[in-house]
């Protein structure tokens, strides 16, 4: 038997809730045996979890208010030892100022960095007192990884971390001053506008946590502040989890996979129907918090009440009831709260598309809410633009409606116009004679290529050019067409745009992006002025147009041609067309030069489901598709996974017979170089052989194709210990680079990485040294694979060297640029602890080869590669 503790036996208290975590969500059977242990030894640790699992059980949610907040502050006050960090104020460079929150979990303070660094403003969050469980901390420290990974303009960032002086685990955010987002609303009586204006940050932010696999799973008002100037910042992931690639949905790395934490703690009255069940949560119950959130932010009220019902009482509600939609249950204390006007008016601007957005938010069923927060954000944007809304049944009455509220005046100009020339009875002779133009349009252009194609057969048959691979005397043909485009068809800006489009294409089939990008221009220029800015062949001019871009190193204009079309095609409502996973397929392209593995991988994903549900048949969008998928799965260190995408990939481009092009090329680098990490030797020197044979037929001996595969022929050649013709295609590959004015980045890259794979392979560390510092040149430092391998490298080879400040300096440049792509490649991760403990150890620094050989995870890396080998979409 034991007695009442001390006021400063905080070790009663960790007895306390280590029992309380074991029994919490145990059978009552097993809690009342466990308990029975207990009671011989330390009857006052029974009495206290007795207590504590009735207060759990008890009418009122455990969700939202902390067992240990049941207490009294008497109780609490007996329990827990006094506040060390208000105590003894110092925690390594940082002053703790006051505690400004405290929950279940965590206590929050205010602080300064105060050395002679620098001063800035911070808040540290730590374990909240006698808190200190098992569960607890590896909460805690799931926050602060998550944090670490999360790097938006809408989510608190991650400053520093540590441990306090008694073991307990910390990290430091950025201050937020500012007020909860409905408190910021209400006392700025913010308008509508201005409401949604902030829930589309809050979805920005929200989405970021999503492409980054991370479910918060307790998004609600008091975690979501708002600074002076109407910044959002997202807070408070201490529940959040990664979601979970060996889910119930097959595996599917998507908005639908979920988590598994049926006892995890949520707030009640933002909980989706899933959570209060104690089922999985996906994504979609973050969704549903954000619509729950949406609704109390205009309506002014919940869209159930809490009301003083038990758990049981409001799952109920929530499970079996339908809210009213938002501008039937907005109130007049919500009307007054806003300077737009009285209730009337203000159900008046709920009425209709928000009203639809905010319950297909807040469905039931979360197969049918938005398939993701990029969706609702996108349906907030295009009601803020007066556009139609996917939650509203897409009629074609709704489409002219909102039609005209966006163009009034122009409608009812043309509008006047019709009526005229429907007295006058012509609009169905205009009608037959626009369908004659066409025909005609269709058979002048038929016979302009003709007479294209038919130089170009007579020019190879006669010899009359030169001709160094099979397309080049059709380009030649190609560049007299670009200058009788505007002569012949001075009068049909529409043949123009076709014609400038056929040829701008077959341009960029040949390589000749400079020639692509000026023909395209003129392309997609007279396009919109005979088919308008939603046409298909104004979208196709641009996707053409980017994909030059890109090729010439000008990726923001690349970007921001994609960018124009995905928003012609949403516009237009061709969401699902062939034209948009296109455009979502070159997002992709360009996603993979920024290094943004995540985006490939969501794009490229989007444009793969998209022809999915259009054909089962391949097609080239599909080829093209798996083989960016590839290529963001590598990022992730998932070999045998990329390895099977590219093989689909190559596949689906020989079934269409679209061997002869860039993509082709493109996958078969890939796939060799994924082949020969895995030991496949063979194979990839057969698809190395492949390449070198379509890049010498199709772009010619001299052609930046022909650099490329060169360069991967190098590998092949070492293995076999050929140093010499290694050599020799190194050389030759960079001659040709050198030789060619406008390059794609990566292909540069990838070239001069040659000669530092002959050097590494031969272990001559001064030339590797020289040659690695001659490739770094064209990487960006900042981000990337690139990156992270050249300093990785380049670090190896300063240790090599015995020069450990130029290694220590290389190793942190790809730990930083490792942590900026948001990389998740534990192996790849643990080389890098790897080199640096051999820095450390060749330094006599014990301390820090202890502490990087901890930060090593083979766990870690086993769950990695078991989670990613799951991830197979509908790729099988």
């Amino acid at each position: 038997m034991s007695s009442a503790p001390s006021a400063d036996d905080s070790a009663a208290w960790t007895r306390v809730t280590a029992l309380f975590d074991e029994l919490v969500d145990a059978t009552t059977d097993a809690r009342q045996s466990r308990l029975a242990e207990w009671g011989s030894r330390d009857s006052w640790v029974v009495q206290q979890v007795r207590s504590l699992l009735a207060a759990h059980d008890s009418a009122d949610s455990r969700f939202d208010v902390p067992a240990l907040s049941r207490l009294s502050l008497n109780q609490r006050d007996a329990l827990l030892p006094p506040d060390p960090l208000l105590s003894a104020p110092r925690l390594g460079a940082y002053l703790v100022l006051r505690k400004i929150g405290e929950g279940g979990m965590g206590a929050v303070y205010e602080a300064e960095r105060a050395d002679d660094a620098f001063h800035k403003r911070v808040a540290i969050k730590t374990i909240a007192r006698g808190a200190e469980s098992s569960v607890i901390v590896s909460r805690f420290r799931r926050e602060r990884q998550i944090l670490a990974e999360l790097q938006h303009p809408n989510i608190a960032a991650l400053l520093d971390g540590g441990m306090t002086d008694t073991g307990t685990p910390y990290f430091v955010m950025e201050y937020v001053d500012g007020q909860t987002i409905d408190a910021y609303c209400a006392s700025r009586q913010l308008t509508v506008v201005q409401r949604l204006d902030l829930m589309q940050q809050v979805c920005r932010a929200v989405q970021h946590a999503h492409q980054h696999l991370v479910v918060h799973r307790d998004l609600k008002p008091h975690n979501v502040l708002v600074s002076e100037d109407g910044v959002v910042k997202l807070l408070d992931f201490g529940v959040a989890r990664l979601t979970d690639p060996a889910s119930d949905d097959g595996g599917a790395m998507t908005p639908s996979t979920i988590t598994r934490d049926f006892a995890s703690p949520l707030t009640m009255a933002y909980a989706s129907p899933e959570q209060l069940r104690g089922q999985p949560v996906s994504t979609a119950s973050d969704i549903y918090s954000l619509g729950v959130m949406l609704y109390e932010l205009l309506a002014g009220v919940p869209p159930i009440a809490r009301d003083g019902r038990n758990l049981a009482q409001f799952t109920d509600l929530v499970l079996h009831t339908e809210p009213p939609s938002p501008s039937t249950a907005c109130t007049e204390f919500a009307a007054k709260e806003r300077r737009a006007g009285n209730r009337a008016r203000l159900s008046r601007q709920l009425s209709g598309e928000l009203d639809a957005i905010v319950l297909m938010a807040i469905r039931k069923d979360a197969t049918r809410r938005y398939s993701s927060v990029e969706a609702l954000g996108l349906d907030l944007q295009r009601f803020l633009r007066g556009q139609p809304v996917s939650a509203r049944l897409d009629t074609v009455s709704y489409r002219a409606r909102k039609f005209v509220n966006r163009h009034r005046w122009p409608v009812a100009m043309v509008s006047s116009l019709l009526v005229v020339a429907a007295v006058a009875g012509v609009t169905i002779a205009r009608q037959s004679a626009e369908a004659q133009r066409e025909s005609a349009r269709l058979a002048r252009i038929a016979n302009f290529l003709q007479g294209v194609l038919g130089a170009a057969d007579a020019t190879s048959l006669s010899g009359a050019m030169p001709r160094v691979g099979p397309g080049a005397s059709l380009g030649v043909v190609l560049d007299s067409a670009v200058g009788r485009v505007p002569k012949e068809f001075a009068n049909d800006a529409a043949i123009r745009a076709r014609l400038y489009l056929t040829i701008g294409s077959s341009f960029v089939a040949q390589g000749r992006m400079r020639d692509a990008s000026r023909v395209l221009d003129s392309a997609i220029a007279t396009s919109a002025q005979a088919y308008g800015d939603e046409s298909e062949t104004f979208v196709l001019a641009m996707l053409e147009a980017s994909v030059a871009s890109l090729h010439r190193n000008n990726s923001m204009r690349a970007e921001s041609l994609v960018t124009r079309a995905l928003q012609a095609l949403t516009h237009a409502g061709r969401t699902e067309s062939e034209l948009f996973a296109r455009a979502l397929k070159d997002r992709a392209s360009l996603a993979l030069v920024a290094c943004n593995y995540v985006q490939v991988y969501n794009d490229a994903r989007a444009a793969l489901a998209i022809e999915e549900r259009r054909t089962t048949a391949p097609t080239l969008i599909k080829a093209v598709a798996l083989n960016r998928l590839g290529a963001s799965v590598v990022a992730e260190g998932a070999f045998p996974l990329a390895d099977s995408l590219y093989q689909r990939s190559i596949a689906s481009l020989r079934s269409l017979e679209a061997t002869h092009n860039l993509e082709m090329l493109d996958v078969l680098f890939n796939a060799q170089a994924v082949a020969r990490a895995r030991g496949h030797g063979a194979r990839a020197d057969s698809l190395v052989a492949e390449g070198v044979q379509i890049a010498q037929q199709t772009f010619g001996p001299d052609s930046r194709e022909m650099a490329l595969m060169l360069s991967a022929r190098v590998d092949g050649e070492l293995s076999r210990g050929d140093t010499t013709s290694a050599r020799h295609s190194s050389n030759r590959a960079n001659r040709i680079i050198d030789s060619i004015p406008e390059v794609l980045s990566t292909v540069r890259i990838l070239v001069r990485w040659a000669p530092a794979r002959i050097d590494l392979a031969r272990r001559d560390w001064a030339a590797a040294n020289r040659s690695l510092a001659r490739a770094m040149a064209d990487v960006p430092t900042d981000k990337g694979l690139f990156a992270v391998h050249a300093n990785l490298l380049r670090g190896a080879v300063f240790t090599h060297l015995g020069v450990l400040d130029s290694a220590e300096v290389a190793l942190a440049r790809a730990t930083t640029a490792y942590n900026a792509s948001g990389l998740r490649w534990a192996e790849l991760r643990n080389t890098m602890h790897t080199e640096r403990a051999r820095v450390y150890n060749l330094r006599g620094d014990t301390v820090g080869v202890r502490q990087e050989m901890a930060g090593f995870s083979p766990v870690e890396l086993a769950a990695s590669r078991a989670a990613l080998a799951k991830d197979r979409l509908a790729w099988k």
